[in-house]
């Protein structure tokens, strides 16, 4: 493959047992440039991973929050800027809300290069006596920012406030000083998209239509775009926890935001009070079976959408075979992709529509007449105004997850993954290697592929997965020994925050305040 374009001297990517001396010293740059003084001398912590210059960093930690000098919060930190002609939106801010800065180099492993700022945001304790820490959100996305969500989950945290801060930032590239050198325009509202291709001439044409459009985000900043990696994110999670003053971290990381969880948790065993992972993205399990476990479950819920259209009226395809019609759209497709507004969408395109309208019950009713109008119309517009709008990947999410690398790197790897989805589900399997694709451009080797982390010295892990992704809680309970899974009823995604239920809010309470987990095979009930 062709050398990273991201250093004029030849560097080779680093490797997860590489990077911690960078991270370390690039945090304690972090603490530089917030102007924090140096902090009395401790020992080095033992662990894996541990280096030299963690101690270094440990060494100059500030009084917890003498490195961010908080202030009201304002829109900036909340609503990204509006688009060309349009005013941002009020937002309420909530009065006990804080933002900050926290001062970061643009590349980790350059820590006295080029400096920027990421936005960091607190609620603080409430409770008597001392805080016991910082409870930091890990947001997914990715490229979610993480303070947004604040102010919708006050009433969430209003218990572990009163042990705890609860700490947010906004990752690089997603908003403030960063995503200003990553622009919307060229960064976000557009990137490579997710088309089929049926012969290794077709890959190649369309991996440098991706490539292309990718080098247009990269072309506005070369060296931020080239650093959005997920050990840059781990990177400034570090630099944020040096800023707090806090020696160790309590993470609350939610969907991708567990790539940059596990991995830190990989570097910066020492560092890490407790954890909660959260419908997360598991990168530590064996990538094979954990495709083999999801897509089965898909599938799955397929057949449950089919049994909700014979049982009911709301279905568009009601007292027909549905997976009959959808079998006989699919085969069309494959012969002649459906037009949709000047696009078309063939089989493995309708296929991943198809997923993404069928893992929530709400969207059946979609499904089923997205379906019925492309059968009735010879078009696929109903698809298109559902799901099309959204129907690629971002410059700046490729930027992440592509560097981090891909399962996909030439046509025959696209062949051999689409007849291992396609095996497992006639009906959603196509879709699930296209989903893949995107990452196949990415012109370097990946990072931060899947893989097992080191264990020595970490806290068992609480991981709260609904029955549609809980083959990935599973899985992971098995690399992080003692760890616990929680099975939540349905198919939500994001059971802390966004759902909320009382049972959730309780497993997780009772581990980050009293660090008791729940018995293996615990199950929380929809409330």
């Amino acid at each position: 493959m062709p050398p990273r374009p991201k250093r004029p001297r030849p560097l080779p990517p680093l490797r997860r047992s590489d990077r911690t001396a960078a991270l370390a010293g690039s945090a304690l740059a972090a603490v530089l440039l917030t102007g924090c003084a140096t902090g009395p001398e401790r020992s080095t912590a033992d662990g894996p991973g541990n280096a030299d210059t963690v101690s270094a960093v440990t060494d100059s930690a500030p009084a917890p929050g003498a490195g961010i000098e908080w202030r009201d919060c304002t829109e900036a930190e909340l609503l990204p800027p509006p688009l060309e002609g349009e005013e941002r939106p009020e937002v309420e801010i909530p009065e006990e809300m804080r933002c900050s800065e926290v001062a970061i180099p643009v590349d980790h492993d350059a820590p006295g290069g080029r400096t920027t700022s990421l936005q960091v945001a607190i609620l603080p304790h409430t409770g008597e006596g001392e805080s016991r820490g910082a409870v930091l959100y890990v947001a997914g996305g990715p490229a979610s920012p993480g303070i947004p969500d604040l102010p919708q989950e006050l009433e969430t945290v209003a218990e572990l406030r009163e042990h705890f801060d609860f700490v947010a930032w906004n990752p690089r590239g997603v908003m403030g000083e960063t995503a200003e050198f990553l622009p919307a325009d060229v960064c976000g509202d557009q990137g490579p998209g997710y088309v089929d291709v049926a012969t290794e001439e077709e890959f190649d044409a369309v991996m440098a239509e991706h490539r292309a459009v990718m080098e247009e985000c990269r072309d506005r900043d070369p060296e931020m775009f080239d650093n959005m990696d997920t050990f840059q994110h781990v990177g400034d999670m570090e630099s944020i926890r040096v800023a707090l003053g806090e020696e160790r971290l309590n993470l609350y990381a939610q969907s991708h935001g567990g790539v940059r969880a596990t991995a830190y948790a990989d570097l910066y065993p020492e560092r890490l009070e407790s954890v909660v992972l959260d419908s997360v993205v598991d990168n530590v399990s064996d990538p094979e079976l954990r495709e083999i476990a999801f897509t089965t479950a898909m599938e799955t819920r397929f057949q449950d959408f089919a049994r909700w259209c014979a049982d009911s009226e709301e279905c568009a395809l009601h007292g027909q075979d549905v997976t009959e019609r959808w079998q006989e759209l699919l085969t069309g497709a494959a012969e002649e992709p459906l037009p949709a507004d000047g696009i078309a969408y063939g089989r493995a395109e309708l296929s991943l529509m198809g997923g993404n309208l069928v893992r929530n019950a709400f969207s059946w009713p979609l499904f089923s007449e997205a379906i019925e109008s492309a059968l009735e119309n010879g078009d696929s517009t109903r698809f298109h105004e559902t799901v099309g709008a959204s129907f690629y990947t971002p410059n700046v999410v490729a930027a992440d997850i592509c560097a981090d690398g891909g399962p996909i790197e030439d046509f025959a790897g696209y062949q051999e993954y689409t007849e291992l989805t396609v095996g497992l589900s006639e009906n959603l399997g196509h879709g699930r290697a296209l989903h893949r694709l995107p990452c196949a451009a990415w012109p370097h080797e990946g990072v931060n592929p899947p893989g097992p982390i080191g264990t020595e010295g970490l806290p068992p892990f609480l991981i709260l997965a609904s029955e549609l992704e809980f083959s990935y809680a599973a899985a992971m309970t098995g690399e992080i020994p003692g760890s616990v899974a929680v099975e939540v009823e349905g198919t939500g995604h994001g059971l802390y925050f966004f759902e909320s239920g009382d049972c959730v809010v309780g497993h997780v309470h009772r581990y980050f305040v009293d660090g008791v987990l729940p018995e293996e095979q615990a199950f929380c009930a929809t409330d």
